[in-house]
């Protein structure tokens, strides 16, 4: 669900209640990302950046490549280094992997990148199984 103006303006306040939340910061960043009118001074780069130096979580880190990766135009490198602390934290889910997997083909590092691509696909059966 693709969050309306009406939600992103109660994320700000929750965040104004709870400013150290970062489950909060990620929703109120993805918020503004799926509300580009509202982005007055790159709020949502800047939330996603709070919430990594705030708490490493799988989410925040994951979501902080994500957004230097794919939107912001930091280095390549730059979004290596942090989605390695991502996988570094093992996590269940198939996109943090499927993600490094595709930065590590733009990078040239095929062997590496196929291994990755191989635990996301392993992921994202294991989570198809449970569903049936």
């Amino acid at each position: 669900m693709i969050p309306t103006e009406k939600d992103v303006k109660q994320l700000e306040q929750f965040l104004a209640e709870n400013p150290t939340d970062t489950n909060i910061m990620n929703a109120l960043a993805l918020g503004y990302f799926e509300n580009p009118s509202l982005v007055q001074d790159n709020e949502d780069l800047k939330l996603l950046e709070r919430a990594y130096q705030t708490k490493k979580t799988i989410k925040s880190t994951h979501n902080l490549a994500w957004y230097y990766y794919m939107e912001f135009g930091a280095t390549l490198e730059e979004a290596i280094k942090i989605q390695q602390e991502c996988i570094s934290m093992s996590p269940k889910s198939f996109y943090p992997y499927f993600l490094y997997g595709c930065m590590l083909l733009q990078n040239n590092q095929y062997s590496e990148a196929i291994k990755y691509l191989e635990i996301a696909y392993s992921k994202e059966q294991k989570r198809d199984k449970n569903l049936q």
